[in-house]
């Protein structure tokens, strides 16, 4: 039988930040490995967007976060292009959340 998998949705600001960190290759070749969630990319998506899509892009990775956490089954995403085991999808989503708070943070202080 085959193991259950959830399929994350990507909303449209949060989107357009991952669009920002697709550095590396593209995401239709290479998965996850083209996107390089680093602080640079999260800032200068920020400073572009403004605060209000950078509070935006926050508020649509919550529920992503608390499903993943509470997840213990295979996770595809179609704009990444990958699937990964439960614990896989969490630290990658965690960590994008870790570069968007620093980005958050960098907003404010410029501000």
């Amino acid at each position: 039988m085959a193991r259950k998998r959830i399929s994350l949705n990507v909303p449209d600001t949060l989107a357009d930040l991952l669009g920002a960190c697709e550095v590396l290759c593209i995401a239709d070749c290479c998965g996850a490995r083209a996107f390089e969630l680093a602080p640079e990319h999260a800032i200068a998506w920020s400073q572009r967007v403004g605060p209000d899509g950078t509070r935006q892009a926050r508020l649509e990775l919550v529920p992503i976060l608390a499903l993943l956490r509470t997840n213990s089954h295979k996770v595809e995403c179609d704009r990444v292009n990958d699937v990964w085991t439960a614990e896989e999808a969490l630290a990658w989503f965690a960590r994008l959340s870790e570069v968007l708070e620093i980005a958050h943070k960098h907003a404010n202080q410029v501000a």
